[in-house]
């Protein structure tokens, strides 16, 4: 008698079903994480473009991308389950992975040691974010800041490696972290006030409008502080009072009900302008 495997076997699906299975791990569920992917990115190419930062994107995007399958395995194997979606999960984790691998095998043997010291700094926030995203709280404030800051830090290690000094490749990561902070309690208050029902409710809401416009007032005297030092272009401190106004016209009486999609594609194009008004900021001085 033929010994049977032990194994468990994948569930059989339809092809609408596979489809979505494949979905599920191939992208990550929290579409708001792509546009604080691509801003430092862009920002680091449009300022200084060369191959070793083109390289350093593409790890970046196959880093992006590695979480969300390497997520579903790390679940599946502690319930002890082999599904469809693990079978693929498996699959894009070993693509995902070459992603990020290859590039950097081929980057950092000539990598000055600058290098090093923004993916230090953004490493232990990228466990953090981790972390909360595997125990299914990818959601919360601490989870979504230590993501999104870890992620600026690529457009200075894409100008790292045009040459560009530590003190000004910094900067730029100031500067996307000061977008995408205060962006991140507007989009939280934001969507909270839309579906806003209870008193209690509405209590946390302007808790939540306050941090969130008070935030940007902080950022916006700060960034006027840095242009007078001439530390940061005025392009910079521009959107930035766009990004302001938006606030505190978006938490106010005076906004428009919209959908949370309609929200998080704004958001993209304010974070596109920041990006596009920075760089223009640093390759034209006005």
């Amino acid at each position: 008698m033929s010994q049977q495997s032990v194994l468990p076997q994948p569930q059989t699906l339809t092809r609408s079903a596979r489809r979505t299975a494949i979905k599920s791990v191939a992208l990550p569920t929290e579409h708001g994480g792509w546009g604080f992917l691509l801003e430092p990115i862009v920002l680091g190419l449009l300022l200084a473009a060369s191959i070793q930062g083109l390289l350093f994107s593409v790890a970046v995007l196959g880093a992006f991308l590695l979480h969300q399958p390497f997520k579903m395995v790390l679940k599946d194997r502690q319930k002890q389950r082999y599904l469809e979606r693990t079978k693929w999960a498996y699959l894009f984790l070993l693509l995902y992975g070459a992603l990020t691998v290859i590039p950097l095998v081929l980057l950092l043997p000539r990598a000055d040691p600058k290098f090093w010291l923004p993916i230090a700094i953004a490493f232990p926030l990228l466990i953090v974010q981790l972390h909360f995203d595997l125990h299914n709280h990818s959601r919360t404030l601490i989870a979504e800041l230590a993501g999104a800051v870890a992620l600026g830090s690529s457009a200075t290690v894409i100008c790292l490696f045009s040459g560009w000094s530590l003190s000004s490749a910094l900067l730029l990561w100031l500067i996307m972290t000061a977008r995408s902070i205060p962006s991140i309690l507007y989009v939280r208050a934001r969507l909270r006030l839309e579906r806003q029902h209870s008193n209690q409710l509405r209590s946390n809401i302007r808790a939540n409008t306050l941090a969130a416009g008070a935030t940007h007032v902080i950022v916006l005297l700060s960034f006027v502080v840095l242009v007078h030092y001439e530390l940061i272009p005025i392009l910079s401190l521009l959107a930035m009072i766009l990004l302001t106004a938006r606030t505190l016209i978006g938490l106010s009486g005076f906004r428009k009900c919209r959908r949370a999609a309609a929200i998080g594609v704004m958001e993209m194009g304010y974070g596109l302008l920041m990006v596009l008004l920075t760089a223009i900021g640093f390759s034209i001085p006005l």
